[in-house]
């Protein structure tokens, strides 16, 4: 019987996929008319919806014939090391879809009666029945039954059962007096239950904001290709003040973004005749990057911000003087595990938060960019990136572990601790160290330390 199921399954994937292949080309070459288009887009809904119900079933088995002992699990016979990965070998899919497929398969799972060996009702029958049907896909599924799912312990078993049979009818383009309406997709689906279950929760919106104190995070992935990913959940309030700012830097009358000068082909301003600047090429994402950046400085300036090791919070971009003058190799950068190129460190150094600390080969500083005097918190933060961390065991401080390197030699910490002391007469912005000790520079000395 399995067997003949799965020849039926392959057979109408055959079958299909020459039909595929003949509208991919077809499409490619813009032979398709605007209404067999969107009957394309409609059927393969269809398919997909089915194939996600059939996906979600299997997922759900082999969460179940995962459970016992070791040996006789589903995922030790199969040589992965939970569901997730089981599903991901054999959809080919990626972690994010197959854990969506875990979450999917929870609600369609029937516990057994124990006395009976019956399957007992299922969470959300309805809209289950509507999965199986094809009428609801694995989006559409997950989008109806999460507002749900965060109000159930708080909502009656009546409640929770006509809102499903709502959701289920409105997924399928009918409403509960059985009149046709259109299908509603995934994020509509979504809407009119997150309505249901505002109106089944008495409790109101205290729980939902315990909730939603318990899950706020942010945080930061690992580096891919040039790009740190963030996470997290912001709570209302943090996401309107992150939203105010965006909209005072991205206003054009603010005149904090960018300036676009006209060239030779700009367009003229019918009114004045004056050439008109060009248009802002960024997207609108790359522009609330951008935006995220000036504040992020913006915060780091301010005297109230608070302060790392004496001065405020600053970026320290470390170069080999090779890489810098040549243009390649790569730098570092605080808190980024991954390297970056001399550009982006001759650009990150532009703001005054923001350090750039070039060395030798050997790892001794050749230069630092600053505009604040030396003898501070700035200095102590060349040094640690020199150093690799406090010299000192077991210190922490400014966030940098203990140094991985060698200390300084007797006659550098000597140095160094001439350099820091209170009665130093230095008062230019930038400053010459030598073996000798200590000297004020002239009117074009150049931004180094020569250690």
């Amino acid at each position: 019987m399995e067997a003949t199921r799965i020849d039926a399954l392959e057979a109408v994937r055959d079958a299909l996929a020459p039909l595929v292949s003949e509208g991919f080309d077809a499409l490619a070459a813009g032979l398709v008319s605007d209404a067999d288009l969107i009957g394309i887009l409609r059927v393969s809904g269809d398919v997909r919806r089915l194939a996600d119900a059939l996906a979600i079933a299997a997922t759900e088995q082999v969460d179940a014939r995962s459970q016992g002992p070791l040996v006789e699990r589903l995922t030790s016979r199969t040589g992965a090391g939970n569901t997730n990965e089981v599903v991901r070998n054999a959809t080919r899919c990626d972690a994010r879809t197959a854990t969506s497929f875990e979450r999917a398969a929870r609600l369609v799972h029937r516990e057994q009666s124990l006395t009976s060996g019956e399957l007992l009702p299922g969470k959300f029958p309805m809209l289950v029945e509507a999965l199986r049907d094809g009428d609801l896909g694995l989006p559409g599924l997950l989008a109806a039954t999460g507002p749900l799912v965060a109000v159930a312990d708080r909502v009656d078993a009546d409640g929770l059962a006509a809102a499903d049979a709502a959701l289920a009818a409105a997924a399928r383009g009918a409403d509960l007096d059985g009149q046709s309406l259109p299908p509603l997709a995934a994020d509509d689906l979504g809407n009119l239950a997150r309505l249901w279950a505002a109106h089944l929760d008495e409790d109101g919106a205290v729980p939902r904001e315990d909730e939603a104190l318990r899950r706020r995070a942010f945080g930061f992935g690992k580096t891919r290709d040039g790009l740190v990913p963030v996470f997290g959940n912001l709570l209302p309030e943090v996401a309107s003040q992150f939203q105010l700012h965006f909209d005072a830097i991205l206003n054009p009358r603010a005149g904090h973004g960018p300036c676009f000068e006209p060239d030779a082909d700009a367009d003229a301003d019918p009114n004045s005749g004056e050439l008109l600047p060009p248009k802002d090429p960024r997207t609108g994402q790359q522009k609330m990057h951008d935006a995220l950046a000036s504040i992020l400085t913006a915060a780091a300036r301010a005297v109230e911000s608070p302060s790392l090791g004496g001065g405020a919070p600053t970026l320290v971009v470390t170069v080999s003087q090779a890489d810098f003058i040549r243009g390649n190799g790569e730098g570092r950068v605080d808190g980024i595990d991954a390297p970056v190129s001399p550009g982006c460190v001759a650009h990150t150094a532009c703001t005054g938060s923001i350090q750039r600390v070039i060395h030798d080969d050997e790892g001794r500083i050749v230069s630092i960019h600053t505009r604040d005097r030396v003898f501070n918190a700035t200095q102590r933060k060349a040094i640690m990136a020199r150093d690799g961390g406090c010299v000192i065991p077991g210190c922490t401080a400014d966030g940098a572990p203990p140094a991985t390197t060698s200390p300084p030699s007797l006659a550098e910490r000597r140095l160094l601790n001439r350099a820091s002391t209170p009665s130093c007469r230095a008062s230019r912005d930038h400053v010459e160290i030598s073996e000798t000790g200590i000297r004020e520079p002239h009117d074009r000395l150049p931004e180094r330390f020569e250690l």
